[in-house]
């Protein structure tokens, strides 16, 4: 088991699961496989997307201390059924929050959630797609001109995933309501990089994503 739970804020809690268990594997971590059945029942044994599906399980288990049960809307948006409320140790003190929302995101080898207090939305994203194929689907010439490499072409994509998450479908031609300004780096070593992102969204101004990628993904957040 591989897990990395930290806090971006008080009412933020971000986890990240490296899937290296096969599924049988996942479900031992797991007791009440009645939260999880309908998701996995048309999929064949040991699939990724099985694989996928019992790590995100896994990971919200390590986060909140038990096993939560996800439910989905129509539009494929998960979401807690009733507040989740947990305590946790934070530089020797416990810390009691209630969680309200939930964002999740899985892409080859990893898992992605998040719990806040807020609307928030969360994408991982493999290295190593081919996305300045579909570049012209959701990128405008303004962005693409500002973008410097295939990595800040994966970050582009995934930003507008997670924005996609919490502006929902009134927002679905995000190519052009949503414009891409800069890319901010706190750190930056070649693909082991951390910064924000800047976005104007239409109607609504300007939103600041956070970012991390290395190696083998980008991953972006809203909150």
């Amino acid at each position: 088991m591989t897990a990395k739970i930290e806090s971006p804020a008080d009412d933020l809690l971000l986890g990240l699961w490296r899937i290296e268990e096969t599924s049988a594997e996942l479900r031992a971590l797991l007791n009440f496989p009645v939260m999880y059945a309908d998701r996995i029942a048309p999929l064949r044994e040991n699939s990724a997307r099985m694989r996928e599906i019992l790590a995100v399980r896994c990971l919200l288990k390590a986060m909140t201390g038990e096993e939560q049960r996800v439910l989905y809307d129509a539009d494929g948006s998960p979401a807690i059924p009733q507040q989740i409320e947990s305590v946790r140790q934070s530089d020797g003190k416990e810390v009691h929050t209630v969680w309200t929302h939930l964002s999740i995101s899985h892409t080859e080898g990893w898992a992605a959630v998040l719990l806040a207090s807020r609307p928030v939305g969360i994408d991982i994203e493999r290295l190593g797609r081919r996305v300045e194929r579909v570049t012209s689907r959701f990128l405008q010439e303004s962005e693409l001109a500002l973008l410097r490499d295939e990595v800040e072409l994966h970050l582009a994509w995934s930003a507008k995933e997670s924005l996609y998450k919490v502006l929902g479908r009134d927002y679905f031609d995000l190519q052009h309501l949503t414009t891409i300004e800069s890319v901010n780096y706190t750190s930056r070593e070649g693909n082991l990089r951390r910064g924000t992102m800047d976005v104007t969204v239409s109607r609504q101004g300007l939103k600041t994503l956070h970012f991390e990628t290395n190696s083998d993904f980008v991953l972006t957040c809203l909150f």
